[in-house]
């Protein structure tokens, strides 16, 4: 029996979300708490910090995405970007800040599809009335078995980059396809909507119209508790 709920919510500030194995965090991206006026050597230490932990980095040229002290540049990432070691995937329709929400799709307790949700509340209104479009947008390698969605701003009690939200994948597999998948409504002034980016962690798990009324009925339930 497939369920889903609610796993957690992403904080973008900077209008950059980033799905990429959860080590990749700590190792292409730089600590912004290290830029201050009182720091000015900020950077060089971040470089010098992660080098120590991941010494193999030391050597890795990024390129073009080098954001001038060995991490990369998240303004400069690709929708879907590979590099080296590196695949990661920048989330292109934020359309600025905000808070997003993901939606887990369970079966028996475990995790096979990640939802990060785009569409609005009055969208779940019109659950009967639609037909799925899936869009190929990447595929990312996830080599520790643990995958990160967040905003590359938040840092552990070491200083290093840490992914707000981390999910065990569900099996041994280590590329993982990411879709964007959009509702084609029948009513004309509904047209053609985003209902957001899915992860699929289990490719024989694909999802259904049936899936989709499912979770809209769990998003209106969610916001009309929030709402209450």
């Amino acid at each position: 029996m497939f369920n889903w709920k609610k796993i957690g919510e992403v904080g973008v500030d900077g209008g950059i979300m980033i799905v990429s194995d959860a080590e990749n965090f700590p190792r292409y991206f730089d600590p912004p708490h290290f830029y201050t006026h009182e720091n000015p050597e900020g950077p060089a230490n971040a470089k010098l910090l992660r080098n120590k932990k991941y010494p193999e980095m030391e050597k890795i040229d990024l390129g073009e995405y080098d954001q001038g002290n060995g991490f990369i540049d998240i303004l400069a990432h690709d929708t879907c970007l590979k590099i080296g070691k590196y695949s990661g995937y920048s989330v292109p329709w934020l359309d600025g800040d905000g808070t997003f929400s993901l939606w887990g799709r369970f079966f028996e307790n475990k995790i096979t599809n990640i939802l990060i949700y785009a569409s609005g509340y009055d969208n779940t209104e019109y659950e009967n009335d639609f037909e799925i479009k899936k869009t190929n947008e990447c595929s990312i390698d996830i080599y520790s078995g643990i995958i990160g969605i967040d905003e590359p701003n938040n840092h552990d009690n070491k200083g290093f980059v840490k992914p707000i939200l981390e999910f065990d994948c569900p099996n041994d597999n280590e590329k993982y396809h990411i879709f964007n998948i959009s509702l084609k409504f029948k009513e004309d002034f509904l047209g053609e909507q985003l209902l957001g980016t899915l992860v699929e962690l289990e490719p024989d798990n694909k999802i259904t119209k049936n899936d989709i009324k499912e979770l809209m009925k769990e998003i209106r339930t969610n916001e009309e508790e929030q709402n209450a």
